[in-house]
C-alpha cells in the first residue's frame, strides 16, 4: 500500500526529447511509485496515454489558490508530493527558469532531482526534427513502426543547434551544483543500455525492484544516423574538425 512506504518527493529535471516521457512510464509501472508529466506546463492537461497518472497542471488550478504566486506554487506541490511512497513529475529547465521558486521548495521540502540528459547532442537534434516531420512526440509499443522515414538537417544552423543543447545541460549542472540538491544525473544513452543504471535510479528514490519494466513506447527512431539522415555526407562534412564529430555514429 502507499500509505505504507516511506514518502521521496523527486522531480526530473531535464529538457524536450530526452526520454524522459519513456522514464515517466518505466516509474509508474513500480509499486508504491507515481510520476506525473510536466506539471508547469502552461497549458491545460490532454487525455492520453498517461492518463491512469494525470494531475491537474498548475496553470489549470492557480486561480482556485489564494496568495502571492510563490505561495500558490508552495501549496501546489503540497498537494503533488501529499502521498507516500515516491512521487515526482517532469520538469523542463524553461519551466524552472519560469518558476525560480521551485528551487526554495525543493531545497526546503528535500525533493530529490533526477537530472535526465541526452547525451549524444546530435541524437537530440534528429529526434527534434523528426518529431517535426512525423508531427507525433512517442509512438506505442503496439503502433506500427516508421518505415522509409528520413530528414534533412541544416548544415548552417546544425553547429548553433549543438551549442545550444550543450548550454542547456550545462546551466542545468550548474543550478544543481549551487542549490545544494540531492541529486543524481541520468544519461538516456545509459539508461537504455545498462539495466544496473536503471537499478542506480530505484535506488537513489528509495524504490525496491529487481527489474527494470518493459517499455511502453517504442523507439521512435529505429535507424542509425547515417540512415535517417539523407544528408549525411554533408553533415559529417560540416562536423568535421568541431568538438561535435564525436557525436556521428
Amino acid at each position: 500500500m502507499k500509505s505504507e512506504a516511506a514518502q521521496t518527493p523527486f522531480v526530473i529535471l531535464t529538457s524536450q526529447r530526452s526520454g524522459s516521457t519513456w522514464l515517466v512510464s518505466l516509474l509508474n509501472q513500480l509499486k508504491d511509485t507515481t510520476a506525473y508529466g510536466e506539471l508547469f506546463l502552461p497549458r491545460k492537461h490532454v487525455e492520453n496515454w498517461d492518463a491512469d497518472f494525470a494531475y491537474p497542471r498548475f496553470d489549470e488550478v492557480r486561480g482556485q489558490m489564494a496568495g502571492i504566486r510563490p505561495v500558490r506554487v508552495f501549496h501546489y506541490l503540497d498537494g503533488v508530493y501529499q502521498h507516500r511512497g515516491a512521487v515526482g513529475f517532469k520538469l523542463m529547465y524553461s519551466q524552472l527558469y519560469r518558476y525560480p521558486e521551485l528551487l526554495i521548495y525543493f531545497w526546503t521540502h528535500r525533493v530529490r532531482v533526477v537530472h535526465l540528459v541526452r547525451k549524444n547532442a546530435l541524437d537530440f537534434v534528429i529526434s527534434q526534427t523528426l518529431k517535426r516531420k512525423i508531427r507525433k512526440a512517442h509512438r506505442l509499443a503496439d503502433d506500427p513502426p516508421l518505415e522509409d522515414v528520413q530528414i534533412e538537417l541544416d548544415p548552417k544552423t546544425l553547429i548553433h543547434r549543438l551549442q545550444v543543447r550543450q548550454r542547456k545541460s550545462k546551466r542545468g549542472q550548474m543550478i544543481l551544483r549551487l542549490s545544494g540538491l540531492r541529486s543524481i544525473e541520468i544519461g538516456y544513452e545509459d539508461l537504455q543500455k545498462d539495466p544496473s543504471v536503471f537499478q542506480s535510479l530505484c535506488q537513489f528514490l528509495s524504490i525496491e525492484t529487481d527489474v527494470m519494466p518493459q517499455s511502453r513506447f517504442q523507439k521512435v527512431r529505429r535507424k542509425t544516423q547515417d540512415q535517417i539522415i539523407k544528408n549525411y555526407s554533408e553533415v559529417k562534412q560540416v562536423l568535421e574538425g568541431t568538438r561535435f564529430l564525436s557525436y556521428l555514429e
